[in-house]
């Protein structure tokens, strides 16, 4: 199951600390901490479709709620 905070609260925070996100830099690389059985599931979807996990979880994030924030 998948908690979902209304948006309009998150959108709120993002522009009460809008100064502080432009002095940001994003580099575009986080780290994740995965279960071992998950991060084993990764792989083996990743490999079965000729990606990295790393190209699945961009893919996967760049479908997802977030990304569709207009900033």
């Amino acid at each position: 199951m998948i908690f979902m905070m209304p948006l309009i609260p998150i959108w709120n925070i993002a522009r009460q600390k809008e100064r502080n996100l432009s002095s940001l830099l994003f580099k575009g690389s986080f780290n994740i901490r995965l279960s071992p059985a998950l991060h084993k599931k990764l792989f083996l979807y990743a490999t079965a479709h000729q990606m990295s996990i790393n190209q699945y979880i961009e893919d996967t994030l760049e479908a997802s709620p977030a990304s569709k924030l207009v900033l």
